[in-house]
């Protein structure tokens, strides 16, 4: 059985979760996620979310304070 999807709310802690291996990115049809950077201005703490999201193939769409990621590789196919 295939992973649904993935919610993720870390208060934050999106900079170290996105800073190596996000390959397993690849394993989920949608990704939720809120990011932080509005807790801590200046941090950086979102910067590697986007340097991953940038290697993958993703459509997102924005929804109060999450962002939604759906994977365009499973999801057209």
């Amino acid at each position: 059985m295939n992973p649904l999807l993935v919610k993720i709310d870390i208060e934050g802690a999106e900079e170290y979760l996105f800073r190596s291996d996000t390959e397993w990115m690849d394993a989920f049809p949608l990704i939720i996620i809120e990011l932080h950077d509005w807790l801590y201005p200046f941090s950086g703490s979102s910067r590697n979310f986007i340097k991953a999201l940038a290697r993958h193939d993703f459509d997102f769409v924005y929804g109060g304070e999450n962002i939604f990621l759906f994977n365009r590789r499973i999801l057209n196919s």
